[in-house]
């Protein structure tokens, strides 16, 4: 069966494959630019207490530093500010510590305005870690 071209259908020419570009030959830091080193494991730090379910402390760290605020900033702009907050919980909780509280809402364990002072107390630390001029993490 012959093919049927339905009335004004054009066939493309082919196009020939792009070149790759190259990729830029590594430049020597400009004078007085600063260079990063990425560590092997991260450093050991200081947690504190954000609740306790029965006798386990679920726990925070003492000074985060800006990088979690800075990446909770990027997701608030990008993908908006409930997914910016449920990645700052994981954060300062760890992903065990998020599963617990967040199941300790599902069972109504824990009351609306105990949940919201957990995550105030998480965004004042991490944002807050944005201006602490003193902070050793910053």
């Amino acid at each position: 069966m012959a093919a049927t071209v339905k009335a004004g259908a054009r066939s493309r020419p082919a196009r020939a494959p792009r070149a790759a570009i190259p990729a830029a030959p590594p430049q020597p830091p400009a004078a007085g630019a600063p260079r990063f080193t990425i560590p092997a494991e991260p450093p050991e730090e200081e947690r504190e207490p954000l609740f306790y379910v029965d006798d386990v402390a679920w726990t925070i760290p003492a000074d985060p530093g800006p990088g979690i605020a800075i990446e909770a900033m990027h997701i608030g702009a990008v993908r908006g500010e409930a997914y910016a907050e449920d990645y700052f919980m994981g954060a300062m909780l760890g992903d065990d510590g998020w599963a617990v509280l967040r199941r300790l809402m599902r069972e109504k364990a824990v009351s609306w305005k105990d949940y919201l002072r957990l995550v105030e107390v998480c965004r004042d630390k991490t944002m807050g870690a944005l201006e602490d001029e003193e902070s050793p993490n910053r």
